[in-house]
């Protein structure tokens, strides 16, 4: 089977959208982190065994984007179906992102309301 190369429009997708995921990544770091000081649990049960250790940040802002960069260099060996599967792990981040801003959005308002209550 053939592996069909990524044009350069498709190359620069791909950068764009591993950068994406870079960047989405810090934030549900950054959004983890005051979730969970708010109450929540972490719900992926992976990244829970790890949270609350020095492994939690080394391994959102270390392991992660270098995995990141270890797909842009696999780009030519895998073909263009690296392009689909980026595009999948843009889309769940930018659902957790949604999700995010939903929760926050909720909890300030609620913060608001019981406050003008006393």
């Amino acid at each position: 089977m053939k592996k069909l190369l990524l044009n350069a429009y498709e190359e620069r997708t791909l950068r764009c959208l591993l950068f994406a995921v870079a960047i989405f990544n810090v934030l549900d770091y950054l959004l983890t982190e005051i979730f969970l000081l708010l109450g929540y649990r972490e719900l992926n049960p992976v990244i829970d065994l790890f949270e609350g250790t020095l492994y939690f940040p080394l391994l959102k802002l270390v392991i992660i984007p270098l995995s990141l960069y270890f797909v842009w260099w696999l780009r030519h060996g895998v073909g263009k179906r690296i392009l689909y599967y980026t595009w999948f792990t843009f889309g769940a981040y930018l659902s957790l992102m949604v999700y995010f801003v939903v929760h926050l959005w909720r909890f300030n308002f609620l913060a608001h309301f019981y406050l003008n209550l006393l």
